[in-house]
């Protein structure tokens, strides 16, 4: 039985449950830079421990949570993060204390007053680039009015919303600190993600063990999403540099998944492979030891594979681009040595950088659903007289998010999170605490579970909220004071009113304007395919056009786009398997790559091989341009109908061509790369007219 058939029989649950298992396995796996990150946020946290007890500030179980909700993974965003934040917090408690005088014993004013300042601030969240700002004003504004519930002074309130900026402020101080000290720099992180995926590149390419193929896999499943916001790091001159290289590594990973089987049993495909690994390998060493890349002699296997008309095509298709592909990664990383040790190169040209405007409706919108839940989650437990559920409001602040389906995968997150870390801390007030005789055996537990909270805080988006909520809920059970707690009723209630957060938030945004996910998903998705049929009609000359890598970018761009929402789609209700197209619509560009990017002389060719060539890709690019439209709407896909008259005339004028003419080698590749792309569109198009088309947009 073949491997796509094995699949094919296998149960769909059993196929999602080893889907499932194996992201687990991948977002667990340890690092050297996870290492670090983990002890460091387990330092702290002991730190804040120690100090929060020695000096008596209260609050602290949120201080303990502050040094994971500031922590990131490079030293750049920490230190600008904590710094805003805290002038922020410095601003919005002066604005609180202005709220306070003028709604103290006002209870109607005060709920207007915590429904505008929530309004406000996820308007601005979703409408404006202070949106953290925005969130910051609707979350403390409205943490500060529920104190006013508690019956306190109004000195009390003014003294606890004093010692609300010390609690937060000094762990924010302690972060940035750390940072400042042993973070990473951006441009390191950037360097090192490089190179990790080049090391695993160049194993795969020189067929190492099972271990590096299954590294490499790891790698190109995560993408280069976690190092693209790094490419602005370092010398400004050599920026494009470091975009360019960032693409033609996104490039690399997308063709070692694309290498046929076969092609290794080839002696000289299997040489230019290896070679190809060396170049990664030195080039990955280069970035973090420097030394120098020789990338020359990939030009002599490109001439040489070019010239054997017994090699393969559909290899070809793939080890050629592949060739180019690693060849432009050493030149980018020479590039990069020149720019850190001081050489002047040309100014990069600047690129506007296009965003789409926000959309104010959709703002509004999004602003009244929070305003509401969070609302509701008040009025409930209010009228319930069970503060210690006030958890159900802050989790309809944390859990906003722009699409139903991003808002329940990160409140399921939370659920679980919390339902661990509450675990964890009523086990710990049960069995530990009465153990406990010094304030050395509370930090050895609050370290242990701060390094296990961190190790899953420290994954991907996928996991990461999780992490957080579990430290939260084992702060909040176990650090109530600054002795020994028996209270196990904290963390029931917490755990209560998370449930209860999510069960209103779910409600809210699955009937109030619900923007649902997929249809995002499918926009990507089309997008993709249409700088797809972009890249085809700039490379239908005998050389890449003016646009050409732009075009290309565009499409990495969508298909990440893609693959990012793709992960919360299952959380929605209703059925759409555009999602699974992702991979199909890569293996495309594949063969698309490989003829845009290839160079012919038409100027030694007869006129016909220049008119059939013109239309062979027209004939593409326009099928891909009404596949794009029915992925957007959605429709059916769309029938393909090669150019076959293109076709016989192209072989015509390659049949007459002379044998050793590099043009006419060359233009012999072409037609045989259109007519597997033909083959392979042909193929795709029949198998998906016969399935629906997806979900209609609501």
């Amino acid at each position: 039985m073949t491997e796509g058939s094995a699949v094919a029989t296998e149960p769909a649950d059993g196929r999602k449950i080893r889907a499932a298992m194996r992201l687990l396995r991948e977002e667990l796996t340890l690092t050297p830079d996870r290492w670090s990150r983990m002890l460091r946020l387990t330092a702290l946290v002991t730190v804040v421990v120690i100090v929060s007890n020695a000096l008596r500030v209260p609050q602290l179980a949120l201080s303990a949570y502050m040094i994971f909700f500031f922590s990131k993974p490079d030293v750049a965003s920490t230190v600008r993060t904590g710094i805003a934040s805290v002038v922020g917090l410095t601003l919005v408690l002066t604005l609180a204390l202005v709220v306070y005088s003028a709604t103290f014993g006002e209870p109607a004013l005060r709920l207007l007053a915590m429904g505008c300042a929530t309004f406000a601030g996820f308007y601005l969240l979703r409408a404006s680039p202070v949106g953290p700002l925005g969130f910051l004003i609707g979350l403390v504004i409205s943490y500060a009015l529920l104190e006013v519930d508690s019956g306190a002074s109004p000195e009390r309130l003014t003294r606890a919303l004093l010692w609300l900026w010390v609690a937060i402020s000094y762990p924010v101080a302690l972060v940035v600190g750390s940072e400042l000290v042993l973070g990473r720099r951006p441009e390191e992180l950037f360097r090192r993600g490089i190179s990790a995926r080049l090391t695993a590149a160049g194993a795969s390419l020189a067929g190492d063990d099972r271990a590096s193929r299954e590294e490499l896999e790891r790698l190109e499943r995560m993408g280069t999403a976690d190092i693209s916001s790094y490419t602005k790091a370092g010398p400004a001159a050599a920026a494009s540099t470091r975009t360019r290289l960032l693409a033609q590594v996104d490039l690399l990973l997308l063709l070692l998944r694309e290498v046929p089987p076969g092609a290794r049993m080839v002696p000289a495909l299997a040489q230019a492979l290896v070679a190809a690994g060396e170049v990664c390998r030195a080039a990955s060493g280069a970035l973090l030891a420097g030394g120098r890349v020789a990338y020359d002699r990939l030009t002599t296997w490109e001439g040489e594979l070019t010239r054997r008309a017994d090699l393969p095509a559909a290899a070809l298709a793939v080890v050629l681009p592949l060739l180019w592909c690693v060849r432009d990664i050493g030149s980018c990383v020479v590039e990069l040595q020149d720019a850190r040790a001081g050489a002047r190169g040309p100014e990069p040209r600047a690129e506007a950088v296009k965003t789409a405007p926000p959309d104010k409706t959709e703002a509004v919108q999004f602003g009244l659903k929070v305003t509401l839940a969070t609302l509701a989650a008040y009025v409930l437990y209010t009228s319930l007289d069970w503060p210690g559920i006030h958890t159900a409001m802050i989790t309809c602040f944390f859990v906003a998010q722009a699409s139903l389906g991003a808002t329940i995968h990160k409140f399921t997150l939370r659920i679980t999170g919390a339902v661990i870390g509450a675990a964890i801390g009523i086990l710990s007030i049960v069995f530990i605490l009465p153990q406990l005789e010094t304030i050395g055996g509370l930090l050895v537990l609050v370290a242990i579970v701060t390094l296990f909270a961190a190790w899953i805080s420290t994954g991907s988006e996928a996991i990461s909220y999780a992490g957080m909520q579990v430290a939260l809920a084992f702060y909040l059970t176990v650090l109530q004071g600054f002795t020994r707690t028996s209270k196990m009723v904290v963390g029931r209630d917490r755990l209560i009113g998370i449930l209860l957060g999510n069960v209103i938030m779910s409600v809210v945004f699955s009937t109030l304007w619900p923007v649902r996910i997929k249809p995002t998903i499918r926009q990507a998705l089309s997008r993709a395919v249409d700088a797809l049929a972009a890249v085809m009609r700039l490379g239908s000359a005998g050389t890449p056009g003016p646009g050409l890598r732009e075009a290309e970018i565009g499409f990495h761009k969508h298909i990440q786009t893609a693959a990012q929402y793709a992960p919360a789609r299952v959380v929605e209700p209703g059925e759409d398997r555009r999602h699974s197209l992702i991979p199909a619509i890569e293996s495309l560009f594949v063969p698309i790559h490989a003829i845009v990017h290839q160079r012919v002389d038409l100027k030694a060719l007869p006129l016909a091989a220049g008119e059939s060539l013109s239309t062979l890709s027209e004939s593409v690019a326009k099928w891909l341009s009404d596949f794009a439209a029915a992925l957007a709407l959605p429709r059916a896909t769309p029938a393909f109908q090669p150019a076959a008259a293109a076709v016989e005339k192209l072989e015509t004028v390659v049949d007459g061509s002379p044998a050793k003419d590099e043009s006419a080698a060359a233009l012999r590749m072409r037609a045989e790369w259109f007519g597997l792309l033909n083959a392979q569109i042909e193929r795709f198009a029949a198998r998906e007219s016969r399935l629906p088309a997806g979900e209609a947009e609501p």
